[in-house]
């Protein structure tokens, strides 16, 4: 399967974001998120440069409000294979493509369930401290909140 350079992980949450830094809150696993045995988070491949505008307009189901208000966090898929060759934590990570109907580009990043949560705390923080740029909510939208 093909797979572009570079992920995207959405910020639901400003205070995610605190002095222009995103934090390790945006990379934190939970078992209520299970595929196979795996925790997973969503993620969107940047496979073109419209990937962010899907990603800005996708809405909570619950009460239609803007899923990501933060903004988008942009990581090399690169980093996944570095954190996977660190000692502790060796293939513990992954990654996956799963198109969706409405988002072609989304996908999973992975954490096998038998990580601990030290583990679990350590790819968070390695996660955030990959990222190269983060493109906030266009002010136009983020009104609209």
């Amino acid at each position: 399967m093909e797979y572009s350079k570079y992920l995207l992980r959405g910020i639901p949450k400003d205070n995610w974001v605190q002095d222009g830094i995103i934090t390790s809150a945006a990379f934190q696993f939970d078992d209520n998120h299970m595929k196979n045995e795996w925790m997973s988070q969503s993620i969107c491949w940047e496979d073109d440069g419209s990937v962010c505008s899907v990603m800005f307009q996708k809405r909570k189901k619950e009460n239609n409000d803007f899923q990501f208000k933060a903004g988008i966090a942009r990581l090399p898929r690169e980093s996944i294979h570095y954190i996977n060759r660190l000692n502790i934590l060796k293939g513990i990570t992954s990654y996956d493509r799963e198109p969706l109907e409405d988002n072609p580009y989304h996908g999973n990043l992975l954490l096998n369930v038998k990580s601990s949560k030290t583990q679990r705390r350590m790819i968070s923080v390695q996660l955030a401290s990959h990222i190269l740029d983060f493109v906030p909510r266009p002010e136009e939208t983020h009104k609209h909140l």
